[in-house]
């Protein structure tokens, strides 16, 4: 009896790692990694720095995709893209209506790592091509697998396709709303749709705002409030209100050999056979005053400065992060470190804990290079707030991007019609 019982057990443990890897495994339509060991996702503009993953319907225009795999041989990957809604959901079209061209294609282009402690391989792409190319402007997923199985995936990006067919203009404000005037900032625009027929506009027009480079503060699809001849308004008190939160914290890792700004120390471990740093202890900065310094809006810079003629040798270094808290903290609230590296998502790896000493602390591997981070707080209804780590300010120079939906009327899908791109700093000004 006593073998049947073990029997059962070790059957449904096997039955939840199982049903747990294949959790791990089910395509989400956002930025995400699969795998601990894919690292430093990078999707840019080809021939640019500019890091927004959107480009022209039927231009010439590419995105590089660039990632690592920590293992010192290479794998044989795949790429698929997927479309999706206004509200990145997968979209009833099949294939042959948003993609011409093949369906995937292959990933060929690595190197290894090369005078690292950790080593890599590094892999580079661009798309689309003359091979594969979307038909149709939209949200889309890239994904990324293992072995022509669409199944293992490895990593997925949200990218954007444009098919421009109107004008847009805008401002950035202090929010109208008294209460957080000193600390969200409030994007309205216009847009002019003269020449574009659109049979329901109060119903198949929609504007989103995305700030800076994370989809963690895009605004719900808004609809239009008036409309002037072809002109359609957005200008509203709430919807459009984001907090300005703060400048981002940074560290610069790209040099060892002298320390650079954040860094505070650093050591070799024999155990991990790894460079380990500690940067400077932070402190919240809820309730400070606003101080402005030039940072990068979240978008991480790779390099190493000591080898600076050798191809692929940033290394992966572990980071100590720690902040003290302060008086504004409650019992129970979580504290996590949010970057590119996790995808400004909280994670289990960036959760800081609490040692004897009353310090919050945490410790992962990042590659060498020029990084912004914040701090957050969760709730114990998974809420995220950043005034009390980071403070919130209306003055904050934050980027933010307009991106103007219209459901098609003939295939029914939510084309991308119109982007603009606003800073803060230089828009503040009424229309």
């Amino acid at each position: 009896m006593i073998s049947l019982y073990t029997s059962i057990a070790f059957s449904l443990i096997n039955l939840f790692q199982a049903s747990a890897a294949s959790d791990a495994k089910t395509l989400r339509m956002e930025d995400w990694e699969y795998e601990n060991k894919v690292k430093s996702v990078l999707m840019v503009q080809s021939n640019s720095d500019e890091r927004f993953p959107l480009i022209g319907l039927n231009k010439a225009n590419a995105l590089m995709v660039t990632f690592d795999v920590l293992e010192a041989e290479n794998d044989y990957f795949q790429y698929a893209i997927v479309h999706c809604d206004k509200n990145w959901k997968k979209s009833s079209l099949n294939q042959t209506d948003f993609l011409k061209g093949n369906m995937f294609e292959e990933i060929s282009n690595f190197k290894q790592s090369s005078n690292t402690y950790v080593q890599y391989t590094h892999y580079t792409f661009s798309f689309p091509g003359a091979k594969m190319m979307p038909r149709l402007a939209g949200n889309y997923i890239l994904k990324v697998y293992r072995n022509y199985d669409e199944e293992d995936l490895i990593f997925t990006r949200r990218f954007m396709v444009l098919n421009s067919k109107v004008k847009l203009t805008g401002s950035v404000n202090s929010a109208t709303n008294v209460d957080k005037r000193f600390s969200h900032q409030e994007v309205d625009f216009r847009i002019d749709a003269t020449g574009f027929v659109m049979p329901n506009p109060f119903q198949d027009l929609h504007g989103i705002i995305l700030k800076n480079y994370s989809w963690m503060h895009a605004s719900q699809p808004l609809k239009p409030q008036f409309s002037n001849s072809n002109v359609y308004t957005f200008n509203y008190e709430r919807e459009n209100v984001i907090s300005g939160v703060n400048e981002f914290r940074f560290f610069d890792s790209r040099g060892l050999r002298t320390f650079a700004s954040g860094v505070k120390s650093k050591y070799y471990d024999t155990a991990t056979n790894q460079m380990v740093i500690n940067l400077f202890r932070d402190q919240c900065r809820g309730g400070k005053t606003y101080l402005y310094w030039q940072d990068n809006n979240g978008k991480p810079v790779y390099g190493n400065r000591d080898l600076p003629n050798v191809s692929i040798s940033e290394d992966y270094l572990r980071v100590n992060f720690s902040i003290q808290p302060n008086a504004l903290f409650s019992e129970g609230d979580r504290l996590f470190v949010l970057g590119d590296f996790n995808n400004w998502k909280p994670s289990a790896e960036t959760e800081l804990i609490k040692d004897g000493k009353g310090i919050f602390r945490t410790s992962f591997s990042l590659k060498q290079g020029y990084h912004n981070y914040l701090y957050c707080i969760m709730d114990k209804n998974g809420k995220i707030t950043f005034d009390v780590t980071e403070g919130e300010h209306m003055a904050t120079e934050n980027d933010y991007r307009v991106l103007v939906y219209h459901k098609n009327q003939f295939l029914q899908y939510d084309e991308l019609i119109g982007f603009m791109f606003l800073n803060s700093l230089n828009a503040r000004k009424k229309e």
